[in-house]
């Protein structure tokens, strides 16, 4: 815990403060905090002074086929090829009106492997996300400075961009 008295440090710093300990509870998984029912999917939360990191790995088996007359080692190996696998990793930027600004949101890294057979851009796709979850507070005014905070925005964008069992 920093030195600084909790009246003296920034909105964004205490609300973000108050997310982590309720977080505690649940082990620090976002998954277990928000009952997100998907064994697929890891959510991890990484608090900084002026933004927060997020990493959403989504790792998933597909259909696992089965060669008879090749041994098991071959069957894994041409099975691995099916897995799809997506990091993403995003920044929560802090802005300087919080909380009567919402946070900004930006993709900072992706990596993906899909089997073939999906055709759409999936980093194009996630930054589309980003940017939606951005203009959504804009164009609806939904931003509510006594009711948003860092769980509540991070819940809203989970909700848009938990896609991942349809690709």
């Amino acid at each position: 815990m920093s030195s600084l008295s909790r009246s003296s440090r920034s909105p964004f710093n205490r609300n973000q403060e108050e997310f982590l300990y309720y977080l505690e509870e649940y082990d620090n998984s976002i998954i277990d905090y928000y009952g997100i029912d998907n064994p697929f999917l890891t959510i991890t939360f990484n608090p900084c002074d002026d933004f927060n990191e997020i990493n959403i790995i989504y790792n998933r088996n597909s259909q696992i086929f089965e060669f008879p007359s090749l041994s098991y080692e071959l069957n894994k190996k041409i099975n691995d090829y099916t897995k799809c696998k997506i990091n993403i990793t995003l920044k929560i930027n802090n802005v300087e009106h919080f909380p009567f600004q919402p946070p900004l949101w930006s993709l900072e890294n992706i990596e993906y492997f899909i089997p073939s057979g999906i055709h759409i851009n999936i980093e194009e796709y996630y930054e589309y996300l980003v940017n939606l979850h951005n203009e959504n507070y804009k164009i609806n005014k939904s931003w509510v400075p006594g009711m948003q905070h860092v769980n509540s925005d991070l819940l809203n964008f989970i909700i848009i961009a938990n896609t991942f069992d349809y690709l």
